[in-house]
């Protein structure tokens, strides 16, 4: 690679994860929600555009081992680090090239599903158009297509925030210092004002914003002059014009909104047969700046009323837990389940109450719909007719996925969450614990460790250990002062009493990890 094929994204390597946003899973869910029946994930070809170093799509490429995957950047670093990576983990399914996007050839075998995760935004308007070429060309006949992009309204704050950063750093042309001086305007714009007012409060978030993003990404995101937001109504007719048509949005929950005054909602739903517009006024209404729009062929027939009788064929998981002590799923009193970060239902019908608590008993396993089904009945008596059955449950999980309480699965990942005598670990979450702190899990989430001591043990868990085995290599890592221990707020340094320390906690530790979706079989 030549200095002259360098880009900025060579000089400071962007923070390549797994967005589980964009996985085949996600997009064949939401589109056969809308009536558009993709080939099965288990078989699929993905093509990624801006894939980075392809963390994202080796992270599928590992849980699909009868799919194909496909990744192109023009960063060579990051290319040749990805390259690295699958030769370490020999997988056969999944290629990363070299090259910038306007040398694509879509020619060739289609792909299942094109995926372009903040990318648009961030480029020219030629390179914009051709990613939709692209996935126009590239796409089979009812596949899918993922595109990442700011959207204004929202946009409109953060381009003021931008514009001023940018004329602070136009004079330096370090990225170090870039980073730093932007952070820097930000925080002395946040606390010029000794009373707090609406300006005010916007830089405030906008440098809470700066601060929990990582350098690269801040500087790429933020810092690049070429950043553009455009409006959800001008990126679909731009999609229209490559043969594209809006399917749905990665995130179901924001096509579902709940939390508006009576008069909008009833507003919103005078505008069910017109999809489009509704999307722009939801985005007027909620102030987005970011959307993760799927696109189909304008020839695909689709239906955005949802049949909740599609969910019979699909998976279901939820980490909903009752919020009562001892839930009472045979009465009609009503039971309200609830997520860690307070996504919450509430149902007084006992067979939804308990397929709702064998959810949250198998968490984080996906459970198929019969499964389901079949389990409630068994928690509490048949009651009424049938179908009526069927339709309660499948309606309570359409509604409980549009709020964010469960999920809603094509296909359903492989891990297992007992632990073996010689408990084993993703290979690709061993490989991404060496050289980061995030690591994607076998759901295609991100799982961060941010002790030395939980890293260690991820490391540990290569199948040949036992529990004994594995106790004495982390009192030896403690002990050779590689990581500190800590005993009811005290540090522990005597050799017995780290073991002991060890061997209480490993148990709960090994779990954690095991409910992460980390240990395979």
């Amino acid at each position: 690679m030549s200095d002259q094929s360098l880009t900025t994204y060579d000089e400071v390597l962007y923070p390549s994860l797994a967005h589980i946003q964009t996985h085949p899973d996600r997009l064949a869910t939401i589109a056969a929600l809308f009536g558009l029946r993709t080939v099965p994930v288990e078989k699929c070809r993905v093509l990624e555009l801006g894939c980075g170093d392809g963390t994202n799509l080796v992270s599928m490429a590992y849980g699909l081992p009868n799919g194909e995957f496909v990744g192109i950047d023009a960063a060579g670093r990051a290319i040749a680090a990805g390259t690295e990576m699958i030769r370490d983990l020999s997988l056969q399914n999944v290629r990363l090239q070299q090259l910038d996007l306007m040398e694509f050839d879509a020619a060739g075998e289609p792909f299942d599903y094109v995926i372009a995760h903040g990318v648009y935004s961030w480029v020219p308007d030629p390179v914009r158009d051709r990613i939709l070429a692209i996935c126009s060309d590239s796409l089979s006949p009812n596949g899918v297509a993922y595109v990442s992009y700011n959207t204004y309204p929202g946009g409109h704050i953060r381009d003021m925030v931008r514009e001023m950063m940018l004329f602070h750093v136009r004079d330096s042309s370090d990225a170090k210092q870039k980073i730093a001086q932007g952070r820097a305007l930000l925080k002395f714009l946040a606390a010029s004002k000794k009373e707090p007012d609406l300006y005010r409060r916007v830089l405030e978030k906008e440098l809470e914003h700066a601060v929990e993003y990582s350098d690269a990404a801040f500087y790429h995101d933020d810092l690049n002059p070429l950043t553009r937001p455009v409006y959800f109504h001008h990126f679909i007719k731009h999609a229209a014009a490559h043969g594209l048509q809006f399917l749905g949005d990665a995130m179901f929950n924001e096509m579902q909104p709940e939390d508006y005054e009576p008069a909008v909602m009833t507003a919103l739903r005078e505008l069910d047969k017109d999809i489009l517009a509704r999307e722009q006024y939801l985005d007027f209404l909620m102030c987005r700046r970011f959307r993760r729009t799927l696109l189909c062929h304008c020839e695909v027939s689709l239906n955005h009323k949802i049949q909740p009788g599609v969910i019979v064929d699909f998976y279901a998981a939820s980490e909903a837990q009752p919020t009562s002590p001892q839930p009472d799923i045979a009465s009609s009193d009503i039971e309200e389940f609830r997520t860690a970060k307070g996504a919450s239902i509430k149902s007084n019908r006992p067979l939804v109450k308990a397929a709702l608590l064998h959810l949250s008993q198998c968490w984080p396993h996906a459970i198929h719909f019969s499964d389901l089904l079949a389990a409630a009945r068994r928690l509490v008596p048949a009651e009424g007719d049938e179908s009526e059955n069927v339709h309660a449950i499948c309606e309570m999980l359409l509604r409980s996925f549009a709020a964010g309480v469960t999920e809603l699965h094509i296909w359903a990942p492989r891990f297992v969450t007992d632990l073996s005598e010689h408990p084993l670990a993703s290979p690709v979450a061993r490989h991404q614990n060496r050289s980061g702190k995030r690591i994607s899990t076998l759901r295609h989430t991100g799982l961060e460790l941010n002790d030395a001591l939980s890293r260690k043990l991820l490391d540990l868990l290569d199948g040949t250990r036992d529990f004994a085995a594995i106790e004495e290599a982390l009192s030896v890592f403690v002990q050779k002062g590689e990581a500190s221990l800590e005993s009811e707020g005290e540090p522990v340094m005597e050799p017995t009493q780290i073991r002991k320390t060890i061997a209480e906690g490993l148990p709960q530790a090994l779990n954690r990890l095991a409910h992460s979706a980390i240990l395979v079989r």
